[in-house]
């Protein structure tokens, strides 16, 4: 599967790439969801920088905030920066972060890693 997760400190950071499909997120959201660092994490970096595609539907971007909105109920408060510069990938980060942003998890688009922790760290 084309991803990576790496638990940090504080949070969490995936990457995503190659040509990046609905499956890929659901594994890797479930991967995360699994583990018990995840109820102490602070923040998740979603690194779609190396991603050449997404084979996914606005549906899904709002289905995958849907589902961190359930996830937001028994969790601490979460910030999510999306790593992309991808026109049509910021297209959907959009959607989902509008989704969000109705609860308690802050979601901010960045080009680059370096910006997006320092956000994320704040």
């Amino acid at each position: 599967m084309p991803y990576v997760i790496n638990f940090q400190e504080t949070g969490v950071i995936v990457l995503l790439y190659d040509v990046v499909t609905r499956d890929d997120f659901l594994a890797a959201g479930h991967e995360m969801w699994g583990q018990q660092n995840w109820d102490k994490s602070e923040y998740e970096i979603v690194d779609l920088s190396q991603a050449t595609s997404v084979d996914i539907s606005e549906g899904f971007a709002m289905e995958m905030a849907h589902m961190d909105n359930a996830a937001s109920i028994s969790s601490r408060r979460r910030k999510v920066a999306i790593i992309t510069t991808n026109q049509e990938i910021i297209h959907l980060a959009k959607i989902y972060a509008k989704f969000v942003k109705k609860w308690k998890w802050e979601t901010e688009i960045f080009k680059d890693m370096d910006t997006a922790l320092q956000w994320a760290t704040l």
